[in-house]
């Protein structure tokens, strides 16, 4: 019996204690009204305060992502600006390359025609006045003359050009 008398004992001790504990919890603030006005507070303070700086920065957030949009929106601009200066320039490069591909189709013509023009005036001069000319040309324009002369012409520039100058033009002719 003594183990059920101290089970009740312990049972009664519990069940007063919660029935302490709800009275005092609900009478506090009837007791010591500021401490209630104080805690009442302190809740309020807790629960709204973290809303408002949340609020607060989402409102920065959005002031954030709005300059950053601003930002994107100039960037974009400044790009198709850009690639139109980029598309200028490439239909101004095709131009002046179609212009260069023009001039030097135009340019072997011309150029072979005045070398046909030397070669005709060089040649007709005899030997000994054709000798010291011809070898102080390069071997390049010694070959373009040799390419315009005529069999007879071909072989007076030969005579008159020096030994090594003739064997080399000959080598790079064949």
């Amino acid at each position: 019996m003594n183990l059920k008398s101290t089970l009740y004992t312990s049972f009664g001790v519990f069940v007063s204690f919660l029935v302490i504990m709800v009275a005092v919890y609900f009478l506090m603030p009837y007791i010591n009204p500021e401490k209630g006005k104080s805690a009442e507070n302190n809740n309020f303070q807790q629960t709204f305060t973290p809303i408002e700086r949340n609020i607060s920065a989402v409102d920065s957030l959005q002031n954030m992502t709005d300059s950053l949009r601003q930002v994107i929106e100039t960037y974009r601009k400044e790009e198709t600006e850009y690639q139109g200066i980029i598309d200028s320039l490439n239909s101004r490069l095709a131009s002046s390359e179609e212009q260069n591909d023009t001039l030097k189709a135009r340019i072997p013509r011309v150029a072979a025609e005045n070398i046909e023009e030397v070669s005709k005036s060089l040649l007709t001069l005899d030997e000994d006045q054709l000798t010291p000319i011809v070898n102080i040309l390069k071997d390049d324009q010694l070959i373009s003359l040799y390419n315009s002369a005529s069999r007879m012409q071909r072989s007076k520039l030969l005579r008159s050009l020096e030994p090594e100058k003739a064997a080399n033009i000959l080598k790079q002719i064949m």
